[in-house]
Order: C-alpha cells, then structure tokens, then sequence
C-alpha cells in the first residue's frame, strides 16, 4: 500500500493580553513504502520543496531513489545541489512549469522501481484564457477595476479598454423618487467631479491600453469620498467597461460597514501574505473585523522566532525570553513590541506554533483550538508575524485611539460557519488543555462564539452533526465552567471529544443561548479538508 502522511507537528503555544497560554501537538502518523513529507502544493506560496524516502514500517527494500520517475518531469525533479541516495531524495517544484499546468489540482505520478505514489501540484495562477474583471478595495479612499485579458487578444487589440464610473444614489438623499446616476468625468484644469448627465455618455469614458506583457491592468479610481461616506447615503458606485468596441459590461460595488475593508499586506515572502489574507478572510467569513499588518510587530514577532531558534526551542520555546540569552529583545509580548518600535503600551496577544507543515498548517491548526481560537478572533486589530524555520509566532495588538471594530451587539459570531472550508489536518493537543477534557488532549476540531465585547454568551444547548446527520460527541466551555478562567464572558467554544475524520466533508452545528439574557438560535454549516495546502475561501 502506498501513502502520503502529513508532516509531525511539533507544537503550537498561545498567549493573549488576559495571559491565555496554550500549546498543542500532534502525533505522528506511521507510514509505509514511499513516503512524502508533504502531500501538494499550491503555486503562489512557499517551499517548492518536499522530500521523498522509503517508509518505516514493514520490510525496508533499498531502492535507487535517483532512478524514479516523474510523469511531470519539467515540474519535478531531484535536486542537483543536494542529490538522491538510496532511500532518501530532495524533490524540487518548479514554479514556472507549475503554472503552465492546467487550473485546479494536478496529479503527478511517481514511480520509483515500481513502487508508485502521487504528488498533487495546484495551480491558482490567473486563468488567462478569457477576460477577468474584479474590484481591489483594499485602499480605504479609493477602488481599482482590474481587468485581466489573454495576451494574444491584447496583442490584436487596436482600441484596448475603454470603462466608465458612475455613482448610483437612492432619489430620497435629494427628495425624488427615482435613483441619481452620477458619471465620475475629467474636469476642466485636471482631475474629476461628479456630474449628472443626460446624453452624450459615451463622451465620458476613459480609454486605457495595454500591453501583451502586462494584460492584467489596473484602473485606479479616486472617488473624492470615503467608503463609510457612500454607505452612510446607500450607494452603489457601477464600474461600465468595454473592450475594443465589444458589449459594455458593467460591475457594480457596495461597501458593507459592518464589515471594514481589508488593508493589503506588503509581506514579500508568500508564506507570510498568505498567513495574513487567509486569517483575514476567516474573520472576514465570521463576521469579524479585519486585522493591519503592522511593521513593529512584525519585528517583534520575527525576533522572538529568532530567539527561540537560536537557543534550540526546549525550556526556550515560550512567550517569555531569559535576559542574557542570544537574541533576547523583552521578557514578555508587550516589552518586545515596544523594543520594537510599537506605538501603544497596550498589551499584546501572541501566538505560536512549531509545525513543519509550514504557516499554512499553522493557521488552521491555531484556530482548531479553543484557547487559540479566543485570541485570533478577539479584539485585536493590528498584527504581526515573523517565522524562523518551523517556529512561527504571531503577534496581535490595539492602539488607543484605533481599536478593533467589534461586532454588533445583536450579532453572534461563530467559526467555522457561513460554509467556510477548514483544514483539519492538525487538531488537539493544547497545552494547557481545555479545562473541561480533563487533560485530554486528542480531541477535534472546536467552534468558537463571539458576542460583543462587554456582554455575555450563554450556551443552553449546542450540538454538532456530520454530513449523515449524526451527533458528533462534545462538550461546551464557556467562562462559567473554565477552571482554567481563560475564557472571557463573550467566548464560548464546542469542542468534539474525538478527532473529526481528516477528509473531505460537511458539518452543521446549531447553538441555542441567550446573548446577553437574549434569546438566540444559529444555524452553521462548514466543510472540511486534509492533507491539502490551500488559502483562499
């Protein structure tokens, strides 16, 4: 039989401002013939690397790793600078050839002396065999229309995108009956205004070209008001464009105040700006407030993987440093942002986790755990994350005239819900564990509630079903019943007594309470997945 296995991970720490610390670890899945230290990648991330070796268990055959074979041999191959021995190889990923794979998941058969196993490629680079349009909101003043075209129509194209910007206003703002279309149009002496228009629109469009090196192309907009200005009114800004005389279309936008808009991360390295959008599109799905990256944090993060590193994990691998030891920058999260340049003496939460699963892991993992879970999702709205190897902390933070944006007060929030897909490779094993398991440890993949800071959740009855309809067995910890008092009135977590299957399949829960002596009932659906890198939602 052959199998891949999800690398061992090591352990996960978590430290909020109300001195919540939890840990977690994972144990090892025993493998057999050829093994894989991990089963896919994703274009666009970190890593292109995994290694390939004969498994563990049964009778060991030698086998020549350096004859195996790759059905895709563009996109794998045996590393040169490190080559394969007997049992043992470095298999590089090519990202260029990756791309060039079609769209989605990739099988890629390995044979090696007979022995066959598979590793899955997933290509998300942008489709360009048709034209895309979307928004990119992430400038609080201002949206871009990015329309991405195949480069051999760009190529062709003699007038290339011709796009118009309108404003649609609800006629009660201005005493009428009727919507108000506005045209955002060139004004006399530069720039634009808002104008009404009763003919000639056509006169009012601005033409963009491209090129075939760069067919995906940005159309900046400055609207002259701010987003929380055009929700205040309702409107809907429309963006009309045409290519080469073709039929207009037209997108339109409206912004949601409940739910502020994502800043864009400026992380160089993949495997941090994928940390950082898909946590934020977690409490984006949640219904929760977006995070800031943060560059003091991000060094005070980074430099406290550093210091872990450096001093070999062990007693080390904690949120607390020792004065004297190499890389020492502050004795607690607070000290070390504030070493780093963090302008707030508000206190900082922070996270960890040792995973050789890489941050992708690592996120997923973090959030499957209770105590975790309260920290990512609370308050916070600035962040920072820095890694070091397979130490990765996460560092979380308010400033006094900027807090988070926090939920209504008649909301409850839940995660997972809103048909959100999770990772469930990794569960359990916080240190210390939730109160309420007794010091069990191998227990699965937990909800959490929120409510409004300042009110209190309480769980009358919440059960959990799989995709047969059958009651997962768990248990409910709110801060009535943490003995650990980790838990603060406005969390509550489910928490299932077994690790759930780590496949491919859905979940409902439904929670019965009272926010904050109101009654409640929410319905949530969640699927899951394993042994599959994967960001986006």
């Amino acid at each position: 039989m052959l199998t891949t296995f999800a690398p061992r991970s090591l352990s996960i720490l978590a430290l909020a401002c109300y001195a919540s610390i939890a840990s977690a670890q994972s144990t090892p899945v025993v493998p057999t013939d050829l093994v894989l230290s991990k089963p896919s990648w994703t274009t666009e991330t970190e890593d292109p690397k995994f290694f390939l070796h004969q498994g563990y268990a049964g009778a060991i055959e030698a086998i020549d790793m350096a004859g195996c074979v790759f059905s895709q041999p563009k996109v794998l191959k045996f590393s040169t600078a490190t080559p394969p021995v007997t049992n043992y190889g470095l298999v590089l990923i090519d990202p260029s050839e990756a791309r060039k794979l079609p769209r989605g998941e990739n099988s890629i058969t390995i044979d090696c002396a007979g022995k066959k196993t598979s590793f899955v490629v997933n290509n998300s680079y942008p489709d360009l065999t048709k034209t895309v349009a979307r928004f990119d909101d992430s400038d609080r003043q201002a949206m871009k229309l990015i329309v991405t075209r195949p480069p051999a129509e760009v190529s062709a194209s003699l007038r290339g995108v011709t796009f118009w910007v309108a404003a649609s206003v609800p006629g009660s703002v201005f005493g009428v009956p009727d919507q108000q279309l506005f045209f955002l149009v060139p004004k006399a002496g530069g720039g634009t205004e808002w104008r009404q228009l009763t003919s000639d629109v056509l006169s009012v469009a601005f033409a963009k070209n491209q090129s075939a090196a760069n067919p995906s192309h940005e159309f900046p907009v400055n609207f002259g008001f701010t987003k929380e200005e055009m929700a205040a009114i309702n409107a809907k800004v429309l963006f009309a464009y045409q290519i080469d005389g073709s039929d207009i279309k037209v997108l339109d936008y409206s912004y949601d105040p409940k739910i502020e808009t994502m800043i864009a991360g400026k992380y160089a390295e993949p495997g941090r700006l994928h940390a950082y959008e898909t946590l934020n599109r977690v409490r984006a799905i949640t219904g929760l407030g977006y995070f800031e990256q943060d560059v003091a944090l991000d060094k005070a993060a980074q430099a406290h993987a550093d210091y872990v590193k450096i001093n070999g994990g062990g007693q080390y691998y904690s949120h607390d440093e020792v004065p004297g030891l190499p890389g020492f920058s502050g004795i607690s999260p607070s000290d070390r942002a504030l070493s780093a340049g963090y302008s707030s003496t508000f206190a900082v939460g922070e996270v960890m986790s040792g995973s050789n699963g890489g941050s992708n892991s690592s996120v997923w993992e973090l959030l499957g755990g209770p105590y975790h879970a309260f920290i990512i999702l609370d308050k916070f709205r600035y962040y920072g994350i820095g890694f070091n190897d397979n130490v990765y902390v996460t560092d979380f933070a308010n400033k006094p005239n900027n807090p988070q944006k926090v939920i209504d007060k008649s909301t409850v929030a839940i995660y997972p819900c809103n048909d959100i897909v999770v990772n469930v490779q990794s569960q359990g094993y916080e240190i210390p564990s939730p109160s309420v398991l007794n010091e069990k440890q191998d227990f699965g993949y937990s909800s959490t509630a929120i409510v409004s800071i300042g009110q209190k959740i309480t769980v009358d009855s919440w059960e959990l079903r799989d995709a047969s309809k059958k009651i997962i067995p768990t248990v409910v910890m709110t801060k009535d019943n943490d003995t650990r008092n980790l838990t603060r009135e406005y969390f509550a977590s489910l928490i299932p007594l077994n690790p759930l299957p780590r496949v491919e399949t859905s979940y409902t829960s439904v929670l019965k309470g009272k926010n904050n002596g109101i009654p409640f009932e929410k319905t949530c659906t969640w699927r899951t997945t394993a042994f599959r890198n994967f960001w986006a939602n």
